[in-house]
């Protein structure tokens, strides 16, 4: 399908918190909302947002936007992904069909999804307001700190919720196979980029029965390879924002899958936009995992569907089925 033009909106949200990562504190979430038309006049939309340290930078995808013929060729995984998915966005309107069923025609209507939380109270009231996994940044603090926090996060939700770890790559093996030594009888789902690097992640692994997730090491079929022969990962973890739109996120979450390891979608952090492919896609992948698929903003460029126990369903309409305007 042939677009006839393309246009760029750029946005600045605030976080509902500030967010606390091994990368940093940020306190709000910047990127572009990315519209493509069709000959039929049909607009579809796509998300362009680059996360610090991760990917390109901020400075880098804004002087690619003011190249508007040149985006669908763009160098840059943030600016292709996000007119792939626009692109996605037209094809499924085309097919009459909600972009999960487009992707499979045994989409479900709604996608399970962990909560985010920092310390157990709002560990606690996710639980109670359904959520059966929660997942807990750490890396960003001593690792004593973090293993203390993480055991008040277990011991006050119980041994039934899923608890899952996101170092964001900021451990060193040392660090990380200490962290994980200490926490070994916490239950933990598993820990999400606890070192940056697939060898390295395959030597933290070796340590411990913990399952590892791969997520910013893993952006292609050759990189699933290797994570594979050197038994790097468990799951993976894939945003379509990063890796080709949610077509390809797709392909890759099957190629995945064949290869004997777990998937897990998440979004970006972005605005509704970005989210609301990452809300399809995950509804569209056949064994129902818990995704990472929550709000994290605390204004938006859009609405979509409450978080209602846990679960988070798909816009029904054709397409994508979310139209971006002005922040609400």
């Amino acid at each position: 399908m042939a677009m006839t033009s393309i246009q760029v909106q750029p946005y600045r949200l605030a976080f509902v918190k500030p967010l606390l990562t091994a990368a940093g504190s940020f306190s709000h979430r910047e990127g572009w909302i990315v519209r493509v038309r069709d000959a039929d006049g049909r607009a579809g939309y796509g998300d362009c947002s680059p996360w610090p340290g991760f990917g390109s930078t901020l400075s880098r995808v804004r002087s690619h936007m003011a190249e508007l013929t040149a985006l669908e060729s763009s160098e840059l995984p943030e600016v292709r992904s996000a007119v792939a998915c626009a692109m996605s966005d037209l094809a499924a309107q085309k097919a009459g069909l909600p972009l999960a069923q487009w992707l499979s025609p045994a989409a479900r209507p709604a996608a399970a999804t962990h909560a985010l939380v920092n310390d157990a109270e709002s560990a606690v009231a996710a639980t109670r307001s359904g959520y059966v996994a929660i997942k807990v940044k750490v890396a960003a603090e001593p690792v004593a700190v973090d293993c203390r926090r993480v055991r008040e996060i277990r011991e006050a939700v119980g041994g039934e919720i899923r608890l899952r770890l996101d170092a964001n790559g900021g451990w060193t093996v040392a660090a990380a196979c200490d962290a994980l030594a200490a926490m070994n009888d916490l239950d933990i789902d598993f820990v999400e980029q606890p070192v940056t690097g697939l060898d390295a992640m395959a030597r933290v692994r070796a340590t411990t029965r913990i399952r590892i997730a791969a997520d910013e090491d893993i952006t292609s079929i050759a990189s699933l390879e290797r994570a594979v022969t050197l038994q790097a990962a468990d799951v993976v973890v894939l945003k379509p924002a990063f890796l080709g739109g949610v077509r390809a996120t797709f392909d890759l979450a099957d190629a995945v899958r064949r290869a004997g390891l777990a998937v897990v979608v998440t979004h970006a952090l972005e605005s509704a936009v970005g989210r609301a492919h990452a809300v399809h896609l995950a509804c569209a992948l056949a064994d129902d995992p818990i995704c990472g698929l929550g709000q994290p903003l605390s204004e938006d460029v859009a609405n979509l569907s409450p978080v209602i126990s846990g679960r988070i369903a798909h816009a029904r309409g054709p397409g994508l089925g979310v139209v971006p305007g002005g922040v609400v």
